[in-house]
């Protein structure tokens, strides 16, 4: 071939390759963002636990002490709920009364918990459980 021939064949391959790299980039761009959200909602849910702990150690504390325990608080922005259901347990000599205490925990900006969009950017939520006797 002609040296006249082969001019344009070198901006071809150019365009070529910065539209691939272009994609490339792009491609890349999005993955970082989708990791960076994942890591957020790691942390986030790990904090809406420890929440949903404290508002649990606040509601077996009030059943032990008062024999209720529902109540609603604020931890480290999370709105945590807590609620308990309770009944009398009777053996051969005895009563007592036993206690299943929830707490749920929810990231701030909606309800708790948000049982109309759960699956709204950023909201998470962490429910434990635990039995108390009094």
């Amino acid at each position: 071939m002609s040296p006249k021939r082969q001019r344009g064949a070198s901006i071809i391959t150019a365009i070529f390759i910065m539209v691939v790299l272009a994609y490339l980039v792009g491609v890349m761009a999005r993955l970082v963002a989708a990791s960076n959200i994942g890591s957020a909602q790691d942390v986030m849910g790990a904090q809406a636990r420890q929440a949903a702990l404290a508002g649990l150690d606040v509601g077996v504390f009030n059943w032990i002490n008062a024999g209720t325990c529902t109540s609603a608080l604020t931890v480290a922005e999370y709105q945590v709920s807590v609620s308990c259901v309770s009944g009398n347990v009777t053996n051969d000599a005895s009563t007592v009364r036993i206690a299943k205490i929830t707490s749920i925990a929810c990231s701030p900006g909606g309800a708790c918990p948000d049982v109309t969009n759960p699956n709204r950017f950023g909201y998470v939520e962490r429910k434990v459980e635990a039995s108390a006797i009094r």
